[in-house]
């Protein structure tokens, strides 16, 4: 049809790949066997060829995000994409506002690392499901590593958080749709 849309569905194919490698090696740590370590390696792996991809190989460097007399730090950022551990993001005191932020400033966030959570982890479990609604709202392309697929990653769904957690799985597939990447590649395009 037109350059345009060769180029949209050129850059839709690309994310789907390096997408279907990322889910082809999501690391399952369900035990500290060799095989789970080999996956965790082989998950590291495409994350780093992901992010290599997405920021066309522009080094990366640290940000900070000024945000009400404090600072959100970002690890890793380049060429409009911004890289973070779960640790960074869940584990750390950070809520809706820090995750807005970093949606409005980034259209491209990476999350490694995402451990099972459960009952013991609530906080963490509670800013991974806002951080996913931030970046979801505002279109922001996701990779992201994990211990399991999304609907697994809740060991006990219960309550308030167990609800949450299943629209927040929902929104996790939805944002590898076909129809979400060409929303977020005409974002960045």
């Amino acid at each position: 049809m037109s350059r345009y849309t060769d180029e949209l569905d050129a850059v839709i194919a690309a994310e789907q790949r390096l997408r279907g490698e990322i889910a082809g090696v999501i690391a399952r740590e369900e035990g500290a066997s060799a095989a789970s370590a080999r996956h965790l390696a082989a998950a590291d792996a495409a994350i780093e060829a992901a992010w290599s991809e997405i920021t066309e190989g522009k080094a990366a460097h640290e940000e900070e995000i000024p945000m009400k007399g404090r600072s959100i730090h970002v690890p890793a950022a380049a060429a409009g994409a911004a890289r973070f551990q779960f640790s960074d993001l869940c584990e750390k005191p950070l809520g809706a506002s820090d995750f807005l932020a970093i949606a409005e400033r980034y259209d491209t966030v990476f999350v490694e690392h995402i451990p099972f959570m459960g009952p013991q982890n609530r906080n963490e479990t509670k800013r991974f499901i806002i951080l996913i609604d931030a970046l979801y709202d505002h279109g922001v392309r996701l990779f992201a590593s994990a211990a399991a697929e999304p609907e697994k990653l809740l060991t006990e769904k219960r309550g308030t958080e167990g609800f949450e957690f299943d629209r927040t799985a929902s929104r996790l597939f939805e944002m590898q749709s076909q129809d979400y990447l060409a929303q977020t590649a005409r974002k960045t395009a």
